[in-house]
């Protein structure tokens, strides 16, 4: 009834002009669209993007987050000895899914046996990471750097910081630029001696450029660490990231 409404609203209108103008009227009935053939939007891949105290992190999106369509921020907080056994992680902030993989991504940064029970713990550390969704291929990372060569191996404990006692856990951040160099290296956690000689290490590495999710190479953010004991030598590892 109102489809007959509007059409004899239409015609009269029409005629009206008609007469004005003097020309011919025609008013063609309103046909309904069958649902079946209307037009849908096309459907648009969406991308996970991690990012670890504000830095873009390898960390693999949940399969059943990306269907879900779930996204949040994560606070986390860590409890390890000193020997850097996991004791405890907690999250809380998301959906269930990424909150489990939040822990499951920082847990497995520190050792898993407990070689002396007796150490104390660590303070807290509090750690988060936002996960967030995008269609946008060229913001999200398909491949992500891939560290080709590294002198961590080779590098020497600086005589100033031998004779100081200096000793700690050096984080840097730097850039992976497109064509594999590292540049724009900040470290800090140790001493200056210390932080500095890490990012003298780290920027005489070469990596596999990361890609966008169209293939290109672009730019990166990354963060790694050098541990630094008084024992002559020291382990590379990526996290603890603090």
């Amino acid at each position: 009834m109102r489809e007959r409404g509007i059409v004899h609203r239409a015609i009269a209108v029409c005629f009206a002009l008609a007469q004005i103008t003097n020309s011919s009227c025609y008013a063609a009935p309103i046909k309904r669209i069958p649902h079946s053939i209307r037009a849908s939007p096309s459907a648009v891949p969406i991308f996970g993007v991690v990012e670890l105290d504000g830095i873009i992190s390898d960390v693999k999106y949940p399969e059943e987050s990306l269907n879900n369509h779930e996204e949040g921020i994560v606070h986390i907080v860590v409890i390890a000895n000193r020997a850097f056994v996991l004791r405890r992680c907690t999250a809380e902030g998301a959906s269930t899914a990424l909150n489990k993989a939040s822990c499951e991504y920082i847990g497995a940064q520190y050792k898993k046996l407990d070689d002396d029970k007796l150490l104390p713990d660590l303070p807290p550390r509090e750690v988060t990471m936002k996960w967030s969704l995008t269609s946008d291929a060229l913001a999200a990372i398909k491949v992500f750097p891939v560290l080709l060569t590294t002198n961590a191996a080779q590098a020497r404990y600086p005589a100033l910081s031998l004779r100081n006692a200096e000793r700690g856990r050096s984080v840097a951040t730097f850039l992976v630029a497109p064509d594999g160099s590292v540049q724009d290296c900040v470290a800090k956690g140790a001493s200056p001696t210390l932080d500095a000689e890490t990012c003298k290490i780290f920027l005489t590495e070469r990596y596999k450029p990361a890609l966008n999710q169209l293939g290109q190479s672009v730019a990166f953010t990354s963060r790694r660490s050098l541990n630094w004991t008084l024992h002559d030598s020291f382990d590379d590892a990526p996290l603890p990231r603090r």
